[in-house]
């Protein structure tokens, strides 16, 4: 059946409706002048070549009509709802690129890759640039919805302003103000630095579209505080706790979480583990269906011990690829909340016992048949024995 459905999207797909690049004929549905109801004349007609994800590229034959004597021109409102003027990519092609590129972090090469597939030739610059227009249009929609979301804060009782700044090496800060209540972004500005003269007049922006806040949170920066002060004086002030424990914690947690990753880097075992990966692939392919149960059984907190069976191949697979792809043990925070380096060396410690365990269960110490998951138990140990490790994890 899923055979079936991929050959039917196929044929479905636009490059496979129309033998050549079709030409569709768009005019305005207005025939008289509304002011004086005299028929209208025509103008001009005009074609220009358009590409949408629904049909691929097609020729757009336009044709415009005018009064002559009160000087109105009626083009075709459906084109101009297809395509934005001048342009040739509709409006889907440049919000599939937009969440491709912002929402999905794809590539230009990906996001070319995944258009060719739909019919739509189109080059890594035109993709930039689309992106580029995507932005520019949602900015554009931010600004005039600015209204109804001062309403909708009004109704909801008013707003909690969380503000954010960040920056990479000397760049420029880019300043976020939004609405702790509904998280919705309330705006957002790029500024040279973090001092109060630059934050004051990004406070003010917002106070002039939204209103007063019920209160505000951000981080402990100086120029924040200052601003605050300055524009916001008799405002609830609250220190984000985000912040502060990410603070707090890095002082606490930063030297020995690098050590941990030192001495991973140190003993290469992520690179190791990626080569008896390769080496047991082709082993487990005649045991798929149990390395998905197991995999399952690990990410669900079972002990491995428990999962282990006659199938060492696919039981020695999961168990690496559960140690190098933890799925669902991070909520993105970054250090100090997502201790990457402290879980991927726990579920060393974890896969040292199982394998040493599986060993004895399976093979009874059998060396000349089975050494590759013997060479794996001994990378393994090099970790799990190595003393600097054991101190920091502790």
């Amino acid at each position: 059946m899923r055979e079936y459905l991929d050959k039917v999207n196929s044929k479905c797909s636009p490059r496979n409706l129309f033998a050549e690049i079709p030409t569709l004929h768009f005019e305005s549905p207005q025939k008289t002048c509304p002011i004086c109801g005299q028929p209208l004349k025509l103008l001009k007609t005009r074609e220009k070549t358009i590409v949408t994800l629904d049909i691929g590229p097609f020729r757009a034959k336009e044709t415009i009509r005018w009064c002559p004597q009160h000087r109105q021109v009626f083009a075709s409102p459906d084109l101009k709802a297809l395509t934005p003027a001048h342009g040739t990519f509709g409006f889907d092609v440049l919000i599939y690129v937009g969440n491709a590129l912002f929402l999905r972090s794809r590539s230009n090469q990906e996001i070319r890759e995944e258009l060719r597939e739909r019919n739509i030739v189109i080059s890594d610059r035109e993709i930039s640039y689309l992106g580029k227009k995507f932005v520019f249009y949602v900015t554009m929609a931010h600004q005039e919805s600015r209204p109804a979301i001062k309403e909708l804060l009004e109704a909801q009782g008013g707003y909690i302003l969380h503000v954010d700044g960040t920056c990479e090496s000397d760049s420029p800060h880019v300043f976020t103000g939004m609405d702790g209540l509904s998280n919705i972004v309330l705006d957002s500005a790029k500024y040279p630095s973090e001092k109060s003269g630059s934050i004051a007049p990004f406070f003010q922006r917002i106070e002039q579209d939204y209103g007063r806040p019920v209160a505000l949170v951000h981080d402990m920066g100086k120029g924040i505080l200052k601003a605050v002060e300055e524009v916001f004086p008799d405002v609830p002030d609250f220190i984000c706790h985000f912040h502060f424990l990410r603070a707090l914690g890095g002082d606490l947690l930063k030297k020995d979480y690098d050590g941990i990753r030192d001495g991973l880097r140190r003993l290469r075992i992520r690179t190791t583990l990626r080569s008896y990966e390769k080496t047991f692939e082709p082993l487990f392919r005649q045991n798929q269906s149990r390395f998905q149960e197991i995999l399952t059984g690990l990410d669900s907190g079972h002990s491995p011990q428990t999962l282990l069976a006659q199938t060492p191949a696919a039981f020695a697979y999961a168990l690496i690829h559960w140690a190098l792809h933890p799925v669902n043990q991070f909520g993105g925070y970054g250090f100090p909340f997502d201790l990457t380096h402290v879980v991927f060396l726990r579920r060393l410690h974890t896969m040292e016992t199982a394998v040493s365990e599986m060993l004895v269960t399976s093979f009874q110490g059998d060396l000349d048949t089975n050494w590759p998951f013997f060479r794996l138990l001994k990378a393994l140990r090099k970790v799990t024995n190595d003393e600097k490790l054991l101190i920091h994890l502790v």
